[in-house]
């Protein structure tokens, strides 16, 4: 066991060439925007789609649901290649297999063929967030590292809102295929984009066979100074997506006003990144649980005082920096403990941000009863819990222990 600073570590099979990070951050942010816009532009054609397939708006969450379990599944089983393939190469082929994905999904005439679909377009959008993850670690100087997660991973998350919007203006213009055909076009142009802007990124062999590398994904989901981080990873999206399913539950609220909601918390997601470099002069354990810290004292202070649009708008700006501080902050302790096995945890901390997103909405229904107040202080519980694990993960095993698999 050895240890290093978490903010310098460097894998060794770090590229010989770095990247051109404008162009790079641009092409990366600007694709995951389009990728995980996928997950949500669905939702607001839930009306068409009711009437034009007879069936419940019940029914068409699983819409929703087989994305998100085609994303798990893809991170599972394709992420781990980031360690032995080229990541420029999965980036490009997993994008254009996502945009021909997504074509399909326009020509699906009922519920279930549209539900397998959405799996398969899922399984091949999941290749995107790792492969990207792993070329900004391996292509992208230290110093600038914090700076480059955080721009992507706020792009993760102002794809919430983009995906919605866009998918709602679409469906009302010209119909609800032309939101897919349209992503496939765009996904398209992407593919070729990452082919042009982006520098080689091979991985170097280390030994392993096929069979270890997969192997070696329950090890990491239990190592010690890892398994703390991804349990609180679970926590990021999940409580983001609890926020607004709660608001959105609880009634009160109209949809216009939960637009206004949405769109209001976009300051924060761009913000972070203009602060990356200043932040990255802290250990990211530290920024994790601060950040952490910042969500669920938001989460409590709804709770508590009940405020009213323009207080919720200020409470939810908080919450959402907090999430958009502490992601990128979990990513880059995980791979900075991780080692050679880089791809195959940030494939594992991808999976357990989309298990989050996925397991919350139920569990927010079934605690409906208790109000918004209630629900805000479930939520307020839990990720101060997360905080606190993060905290005692850093504390525990110092800037990194990066142990052996």
């Amino acid at each position: 066991m050895t240890m290093t600073d978490e903010r310098d570590t460097a894998a060794p099979e770090l590229a010989p060439k770095r990247a051109r990070l404008p162009r790079t951050l641009a092409v990366l942010t600007a694709t995951i925007v389009l990728i995980n816009a996928q997950i949500y532009n669905v939702i607001p054609l839930f009306s068409t789609l009711s009437k034009q397939w007879d069936v419940s708006a019940a029914q068409l969450t699983w819409l929703s649901s087989s994305i998100a379990m085609g994303y798990t599944a893809g991170f599972v089983l394709l992420g781990p290649l980031t360690d032995r393939v080229d990541r420029r190469a999965m980036l490009v082929y997993g994008t254009a297999a996502t945009a021909v994905a997504t074509l399909a999904v326009a020509a699906a005439g009922g519920l279930e063929i549209g539900v397998a679909l959405r799996g398969l377009q899922g399984f091949t959008a999941a290749v995107f967030a790792p492969a990207a993850f792993v070329n900004i670690a391996s292509t992208v100087p230290p110093r600038r590292r914090a700076l480059a997660l955080s721009t992507v991973v706020s792009g993760a998350l102002a794809a919430a809102v983009f995906g919605q919007a866009t998918g709602q203006l679409l469906n009302q213009a010209m119909g609800w295929r032309s939101v897919y055909i349209g992503s496939a076009i765009a996904l398209a142009v992407a593919a070729v984009a990452l082919r042009v802007l982006l520098i080689g990124d091979p991985a170097a062999p280390d030994g392993r066979g096929l069979r270890e590398t997969y192997l070696a994904l329950p090890r990491l989901l239990v190592r010690r100074d890892l398994a703390p981080l991804y349990a609180v990873t679970l926590t990021a999206l999940g409580g983001f997506v609890a926020v607004y399913t709660a608001l959105q539950i609880t009634g009160g609220i109209s949809n216009g006003q939960l637009l206004v909601l949405r769109v209001a918390v976009l300051p924060a997601i761009v913000a972070v990144p203009l602060v990356a470099t200043w932040l990255s002069r802290f250990a990211s354990h530290h920024r994790a649980a601060a950040a952490t810290l910042v969500s669920a004292i938001a989460a409590a202070a709804v709770a508590l005082l009940q405020p009213g649009e323009v207080g919720l708008v200020f409470l939810l700006l908080a919450y959402t920096l907090g999430v958009s501080a502490a992601a990128p902050a979990i990513n880059e302790t995980i791979a900075a403990r991780s080692g050679a096995q880089r791809g195959s945890a940030l494939s594992l901390f991808t999976a357990m941000l989309m298990v989050g997103a996925s397991v919350t909405p139920p569990l927010v229904g079934a605690a409906a009863a208790s109000g918004l107040g209630g629900i805000f202080t479930g939520i307020a519980v839990v990720v101060a819990i997360a905080a606190a694990a993060t905290w005692w993960t850093g504390a525990r095993h110092g800037a990194a222990q990066v142990e052996a698999a």
